[in-house]
């Protein structure tokens, strides 16, 4: 049952247009106010779907009703259809641009008897409806959101500490949810990782991510060396996506067993390996195609010592801004080196130094997704 007010400061007018209604539409139920207070009050008190509301009242007149509820939050959606005498135009003209939806002129003709007034208020129904329809989806998809977020917050932690590993972290996902992505496990003896940046960021991405997630930990049960572990990814998103750019992802794996670092690229921008004993900052040089473009990819492995204290910085292109196409940039780099005197016992404020300062390179704001991934052997 849907609830329709008239309101009208004249009653036959009122009792005219629920007898039209009433015997031109179903599953209808007519409410009236004589005034604009008294109107405010029933619509309160019940789920009003249509307000029919005349111009001209006294005290509280309907330009004065329109804008209460069409500035309220929780009665802005309602439909309103005004009523007025033909020489009232000009204020008819007001009420549409304030949010009316429709207007009929007074007295009433044997058409709008008939025809238009019926019609006008169906109009207004499904309008009402729609709206009621899409408010629900909205919230059924803020809620989607919600625990997609937590999801995605749970498979990425800002701190690990293995036994010869620590693993410091952070994301900033644009909208919520995204694609970047990155993951530090032990398993036998050795510590995987891998930071990956999936095209696009929302739902979708943050899908994908999840995927990512599971092969990547299966993979390493299976596969010795990252590159054998980025081909497997590779087959894996290439069957699933057929070389789409939805499945198209730049990623970085490494494994730390003892005193050796073992390494490979998809396309992601080179990570950072800061050398304790000599106090170095150097980039980890190694290209790959990006996994899920092409079929059947080959994807190198190479091995560097890794030592007591040696830091490496693995990040998503996100964090350089759009404006850098080149994924290799020098930048991180560079404040790699001007802030070195942080990886030898403050990691954590190495990060907290580096998100606000590429952030100021951006304009203030991050337009894409950031993840930043800092792996100490201790």
């Amino acid at each position: 049952m849907k609830n329709i007010l008239v309101v009208d400061d004249v009653m036959v007018n009122r009792m005219l247009v629920k007898k039209i209604l009433l015997n031109a539409l179903e599953d209808i139920n007519i409410l009236e106010a004589e005034d604009g207070f008294k109107a405010m009050k029933i619509i309160a008190q019940n789920d009003i779907s249509v307000v029919i509301l005349d111009v001209m009242m006294p005290d509280k007149d309907g330009i004065e009703v329109l804008e209460e509820i069409k500035t309220s939050p929780k009665y802005k959606n309602i439909s309103v259809i005004m009523c007025s005498a033909i020489h009232d135009i000009e204020k008819v003209k007001k009420a549409l641009s304030l949010g009316a939806m429709d207007y009929f002129t007074k007295p009433l003709t044997q058409e709008q008897i008939a025809i238009r007034l019926p019609l006008k208020v169906r109009n207004a129904l499904e309008s009402y409806q729609q709206k009621r329809e899409l408010i629900q989806f909205y919230e059924h998809i803020k809620e989607e959101m919600q625990l997609a977020e937590e999801l995605q917050k749970s498979m990425i932690a800002e701190y690990l500490n293995f036994e010869s590993i620590t693993m410091y972290g952070k994301y900033i996902p644009c909208e919520g949810i995204g694609g970047d992505f990155y993951i530090c496990k032990q398993l036998q003896g050795k510590v995987w990782f891998m930071i990956a940046d999936i095209v696009g960021h929302g739902i979708a991405a943050a899908m994908i991510s999840t995927m990512l997630n599971v092969i990547f930990s299966r993979s390493i049960q299976i596969h010795k060396t990252p590159g054998a572990v980025l081909e497997n990814i590779n087959d894996v998103l290439f069957e699933v996506f057929n070389g789409s750019r939805y499945g198209i992802i730049s990623a970085f794996v490494g494994c730390i067993n003892e005193d050796t670092l073992a390494y490979s690229n998809a396309g992601h921008p080179y990570p950072i390996l800061y050398r304790e004993t000599l106090e170095s900052v150097e980039e980890i040089s190694i290209n790959g195609f990006l996994l899920g473009m092409f079929e059947n990819i080959k994807y190198e492995t190479l091995n560097t010592r890794i030592g007591s204290g040696d830091t490496v910085v693995l990040y998503t292109d996100g964090i350089i801004g759009k404006e850098n196409e080149y994924v290799n940039c020098e930048s991180v780099h560079t404040f790699c080196i001007k802030h070195k005197q942080y990886f030898a016992d403050n990691i954590q404020a190495l990060i907290k130094e580096m998100i606000p300062f590429f952030q100021n390179q951006n304009g203030g704001k991050y337009i894409d997704d950031v993840a930043v991934m800092i792996i100490k052997k201790t």
